[in-house]
């Protein structure tokens, strides 16, 4: 699970969550929530598009999270993302954006650095891919963002 926050003047994206550990999926979706909450909470802001891989299994459980979110009454904007393409090739198509600071990171979030700094040679690269997909949702996404103040996430 990884939140960004894109400033609409600039363009640049920041980088506010990083929570990549392996968990079961009612815990994924307790925590989902749980974010949109604090989010809320924080910065008096909602998301304006969430998206969730909808590949094999996954599907399924976007459905019980727009379910569970609904019952809670935290509607989340969710937009289904089904990833047909390489996944070694879409993470690739960040480099430009890193490399240029486009995206930019908060030290705290090791994890997503580190499978970063290390793909594709890494263990894993769930973090770098859900990046990916943020990127793309971001950069695609046509509402207007809510800009946020940058000192909130650390930078």
């Amino acid at each position: 699970m990884i939140t960004i926050a894109k400033e609409t003047a600039t363009g640049y994206m920041y980088v506010e969550d990083a929570d990549v550990e392996r968990r079961h999926p009612d815990k994924i979706i307790f925590d989902i929530i749980e974010k949109a909450r604090r989010i809320q909470k924080q910065y008096k802001a909602k998301y304006k598009v969430f998206g969730a891989e909808t590949n094999q299994f996954q599907w399924f459980l976007k459905e019980q999270l727009a379910k569970e979110s609904a019952r809670q009454g935290v509607y989340l904007p969710i937009q289904e993302v089904n990833q047909s393409s390489d996944k070694v090739l879409r993470i690739q198509t960040l480099q430009p954006d890193i490399k240029n600071r486009y995206i930019k990171f908060n030290k705290n979030h090791k994890r997503l650095l580190e499978q970063l700094k290390f793909f594709p040679m890494a263990d894993h690269d769930d973090a770098p891919d859900a990046l990916e997909s943020c990127r793309t949702l971001a950069t695609s996404n046509k509402k207007k963002l809510k800009l946020l103040n940058k000192k909130l996430f650390g930078f």
